[in-house]
């Protein structure tokens, strides 16, 4: 009988035990969801109820005295699952944390030499006489100079150049021992000198961080703007010619202007052509390729897109080429309706690092793709060869800019699906990497919270300016001549119209 009644109370009290770490938990995950404020009021109440009848089921298993074995494995089973869903939202919040508010873009100036020199490291180069930019790209070369100066604890010799080409001529005549490069340059020199990455070495590099500022929106006070009051609003979706951190400066790529309105559930998106000829505000002001913008900051894109269709951009999403690869793998890809028969050729890129494959001097290692008119199911390496191919078209650069927004669409609708729950860890642990944005925190949850609201589909259309080829001079690339596109003035008068319609909802 005293055993019984032994074997009785420590089942009462591992009850106790069962039912107080639930409330602990039960109330730890209540606050968590109020806190967070993620879900809409018509879900938050049911699921503060849901808790409380759960916190209620516990106590008439644990406590009241009728308590079981299952109820007991039941009670286990809420507190890990309250501790699973704490940590997920925890997880959440921190990812969004991670990609909003005020950015940063990180440019990395390397110290370049001949690959016969004998230097190995940069204090190897105190002696040398260094071929700088004068105008382009000046103040990271500067901030550079010093901080190798304080470095190797000297002043560091320099000669000036007015372009590239003139610079790495004057690198292969040995008139300058060392150049220096912000490497988001590195791809515009492949262009001029092909040769340049086999005839030189990086010694080493020093990172320089600057914080990105953008002009307050003037749709509601920018201390307290909230996206949730206001019914339509403009981001620019940048995509980077870059692989690793997408705080890193490089080609924009992908040139995507979305106006969104959220009462009418509406998006349009505008792309224009990465060889679309502009005026860039930087050195008083400079024609060259829209791609070249990104080098100097998405701050800098956002201004010349402003100025050319006489629109004010909200916001920003930034992107690079990892993203999108890994974005689509974690959304378990997506489904892309092709608006033709093509096949493309591409690098084959090293995942780990994100470099090229090159198995012999020369000769770069590919992966071809097959696209059929009609709905494709692409995985991420796919999705991105879908949305870099431009010379299987007549269109060319313009198909790109429309196979690009065609991909864009396509995640999200895919990222708005109830299919992508099952995947989520992984799709937070992608997008905390891979994106940037200045909306806050606050106003990504506004988004959502309306989203599950009403639950309503989204009506995405698309508008791709034009232009016509020619060849012309460019600021980033000195004299030499390059492709660019002359815009259409019509399309773009058209695009700004559709842009309005949109915002006021005609």
């Amino acid at each position: 009988m005293k055993l019984n009644e032994k074997k009785k109370n420590t089942g009462y009290f591992a009850g106790i035990i069962l039912f107080s770490i639930n409330i602990v938990t039960s109330v730890i995950l209540m606050i968590s969801f109020i806190s967070i404020d993620i879900l809409p009021c018509k879900y938050l109440v049911p699921v503060i109820m849901i808790l409380l009848l759960l916190t209620g089921l516990v106590f008439f298993t644990q406590v009241s005295g009728k308590g079981t074995n299952v109820g007991k494995l039941i009670s286990i089973f809420m507190i890990l699952a309250f501790i699973f869903i704490t940590a997920s939202l925890f997880k959440i919040h921190n990812m969004f944390l991670a990609i909003s508010g005020p950015g940063a873009k990180i440019d990395l100036v390397s110290v370049v030499v001949l690959v016969e020199d004998p230097a190995e490291v940069i204090e190897d180069t105190s002696t040398y006489e260094f071929g700088i930019q004068k105008y382009i790209d000046r103040n990271n070369t500067d901030k550079t100079l010093k901080l190798i100066s304080d470095k190797i604890g000297c002043e560091l010799k320099t000669v000036t150049f007015i372009d590239f080409n003139s610079q790495i001529e004057a690198l292969y005549k040995k008139e300058a021992k060392a150049i220096l490069l912000n490497e988001a340059f590195r791809d515009i020199i492949n262009e001029l000198m092909p040769d340049f990455n086999y005839r030189t070495k990086v010694l080493g590099y020093q990172e320089i961080e600057t914080k990105i500022e953008i002009k307050p929106s003037d749709k509601t006070d920018n201390a307290a703007r909230s996206i949730i009051n206001v019914d339509s609003f403009i981001a620019y979706i940048s995509g980077i010619d870059t692989y690793g951190t997408v705080s890193r400066t490089g080609r924009s790529d992908l040139n995507i202007i979305a106006a969104v309105n959220t009462a009418a559930k509406k998006i349009l998106l505008i792309n224009t052509p990465r060889d679309y000829y502009v005026s860039v505000p930087v050195d008083g002001g400079q024609m060259d390729k829209l791609t070249h913008a990104g080098i100097y900051g998405v701050d800098i894109s956002m201004e010349i897109l402003e100025q050319f269709y006489d629109i004010q951009i909200d916001y920003y999403v930034r992107i690079n080429l990892t993203s999108l690869n890994d974005v689509v793998d974690a959304l378990g890809g997506i489904d892309v309706e092709s608006e033709y028969d093509f096949e493309t050729v591409v690098d084959a890129i090293d995942a780990s690092t994100g470099i090229i494959i090159t198995p012999e001097y020369g000769y770069n290692a590919v992966e071809k793709y097959s696209f059929t008119k009609g709905i494709n199911h692409l995985n991420g390496k796919a999705a991105m060869a879908f949305a870099r191919e431009r010379y299987a078209f007549a269109g060319g650069d313009n198909q790109r800019g429309r196979n690009q927004m065609l991909v864009i669409k396509a995640i999200l609708n895919k990222a708005s699906s109830p299919s992508v729950v099952s995947g989520i860890g992984a799709i937070i642990d992608t997008v905390s990497k891979n994106f940037e944005t200045n909306m806050s925190s606050g106003e990504i949850y506004n988004m959502i919270k309306m989203q599950m609201n009403d639950g309503a589909s989204w009506d995405i259309m698309m508008y791709n300016v034009k232009g016509t080829g020619d060849s012309r001079t460019t600021y980033s690339a000195g004299n030499q001549r390059l492709y660019v596109m002359i815009p259409d003035e019509e399309t773009v008068i058209e695009a700004r119209e559709k842009i309005m319609e949109v915002m006021d909802n005609k």
